[in-house]
């Protein structure tokens, strides 16, 4: 499976620009389609390795979702909601989740959807 985590790699850091980081989580018309343009640069790679639609798909829908919304975040906010001096999130421990959602999702399309080569 180390295709998924190179396609992954070179989708989410080396075909992102910044104007894309900066601008796909923003709350307007122009952050949802920032985020659908990078979601869709990102999984197109994985049209090459994958065989059917249905996987491509999940990766495209779950990519766009976990970037767009922030989930990584969410989840932090979440698991420290409890502790009464938590004030921000920690951008590192941010990323490390936001990868781990990710490769999780891709996980799932190749693995349990059967659409891998």
């Amino acid at each position: 499976m180390i295709e998924q985590i190179i396609l992954h790699l070179a989708g989410d850091y080396m075909l992102q620009n910044q104007w894309m980081s900066n601008k796909k989580t923003e709350n307007n018309p122009t952050g949802y389609i920032v985020a659908i343009i990078h979601s869709l640069i990102y999984s197109l790679p994985f049209w090459v390795f994958l065989t059917n639609w249905q996987g491509w798909l999940f990766i495209f829908i779950s990519h766009f979702l976990i970037d767009k919304y922030e989930l990584g975040k969410i989840w932090i906010k979440l698991a420290n909601y409890r502790n009464r001096n938590y004030k921000s999130v920690n951008n590192g421990i941010r990323i490390v989740i936001d990868n781990t959602f990710h490769i999780i999702c891709n996980y799932v399309a190749i693995v349990h959807l059967h659409s891998f080569l």
